[in-house]
């Protein structure tokens, strides 16, 4: 039997007014999300990852352009989450909302990760 485990996880979400669609087959940056939808939206991307990692594919759009430059591109950012720091991410089990703090032009979402 396997024990579950949990990881705390702090996103970040810059710009403020770059959001998505939950509709993960079309989820690209809309300005009428809230920050907590697009967090939601990219942990559920996360969590339904599929061997031609389009989850990872999906989070990827809604980088901010200075993140994609940092992590990207697309084949270097999987890479990254593939790691031991970020894998827990993919495939989850749960995922639980904590507090959403908004200042200014961002916001951070606490949540955390339940993997199996």
């Amino acid at each position: 039997m396997l024990k579950s485990s949990t990881l705390l996880v702090f996103l970040l979400i810059l710009p403020f007014q770059v959001w998505a669609s939950f509709d993960i087959e079309n989820a690209y940056p809309e300005p009428e999300l809230t920050p907590n939808d697009v967090v939601r939206l990219q942990l559920l991307a996360m969590q339904q990852n599929d061997d031609s990692d389009f989850g990872i594919e999906v989070t990827f759009r809604f980088a901010s352009p200075s993140n994609k430059i940092q992590t990207g591109p697309l084949k270097r950012f999987i890479r990254l989450v593939r790691n031991p720091s970020y894998r827990p991410l993919l495939n989850h089990t749960n995922v639980t909302f904590l507090e959403l703090t908004v200042e200014e032009d961002f916001a951070v979402q606490e949540v955390v990760i339940t993997t199996s």
